[in-house]
């Protein structure tokens, strides 16, 4: 079950409405080892979040939709996080990396990538929090899920050189890829130049 919220403020979403926007983001989580059924689903302002991220828009973008299992695995309720920026759910460091990786040519490329929860947020599992960003015609898609006592994101050598080229994540370089990740990204970077020095 989900919370959700309109994105221009004047009227709510019909309950088909609201069914149909979260089936269809839901629908996008389900990419193996990515996200898991204990985690958070969220539907963030994509223009805010774009904006955001560009430095053309002060404020946060605003939570449209979030599911449930907000208060349990985030420490802040869903109705307390329905309409409030996203800050008041994730830290400010934290949104600045979700709204980069929104608005990078391709937000699957920095995916899964490390969270925190806003200070004064409730307590929730233990262990880091890993978040996937999709980016769709209703908005930005924030999948939030504990990674529990695992550390998937050791410190690794280069893994942010290799993230940044060619992408918008300047506010984004606290963030570290999962081990292998990162190589996979420099492989396929690689590659890249080589076909371009051919072409």
């Amino acid at each position: 079950p989900a919370h959700t919220a309109s994105s221009d403020e004047t009227a709510p979403p019909s309950a088909e409405e609201r069914e149909r926007l979260i089936e269809k983001y839901t629908a996008l989580i389900y990419r193996p080892g990515a996200v898991q059924d204990h985690g958070v689903a969220m539907l963030v302002h994509g223009g805010e979040a774009r904006a955001f991220a560009e430095g053309s828009l002060a404020s946060p973008p605003r939570v449209l939709a979030v599911a449930e299992s907000c208060g349990a695995v985030l420490g802040v309720g869903a109705q307390q996080a329905l309409g409030a920026p996203l800050t008041a759910i994730l830290s400010r460091e934290s949104v600045a990396a979700v709204c980069a990786v929104a608005a990078s040519a391709d937000p699957r490329v920095y995916s899964p990538f490390r969270v925190d929860r806003c200070e004064g947020a409730g307590s929730g599992p233990a262990g880091e929090l890993a978040a996937v960003v999709h980016v769709t015609d209703e908005g930005v898609v924030v999948d939030v899920e504990p990674t529990g006592d695992n550390d998937p994101f050791p410190e690794a050598d280069g893994e942010e050189e290799a993230a940044d080229q060619g992408s918008r994540r300047d506010a984004a370089s606290h963030i570290r890829l999962p081990q292998g990740l990162a190589a996979c990204h420099r492989l396929a970077a690689a590659a890249i130049e080589r076909l371009r020095s051919i072409t």
